[in-house]
């Protein structure tokens, strides 16, 4: 991620672990029909991520947004990078 890219990516981490669920829309949102993944929205990069634990937070995949909607691909990495870890959690 070029530098600029990388420093607002971390602002809206860093936001994210202070506020936690409470970061406004234009910061995270829920990804529609996925109601375990989330995203954050650090234009014009996409952070799809998961609540763990009430305080943690696990980000999932990071991608450049270069179409209006998000390809399917993404969102299905994600979902495998979440198995994946809840898998070794509770192994």
């Amino acid at each position: 991620m070029p530098d600029k890219d990388g420093t607002k990516a971390q602002h809206f981490i860093d936001l994210l672990e202070l506020e936690g669920t409470n970061v406004g829309r234009n910061i995270a949102r829920c990804l529609e029909g996925h109601e375990s993944l989330w995203e954050l929205k650090p234009k014009p990069n996409r952070i799809i991520y998961f609540l763990h634990t009430e305080r943690t937070f696990v980000l999932l995949h990071g991608f450049k947004k270069s179409k209006q909607k998000k390809t399917l691909s993404h969102i299905r990495k994600a979902e495998n990078r979440m198995a994946i870890f809840l898998e070794e959690k509770n192994g």
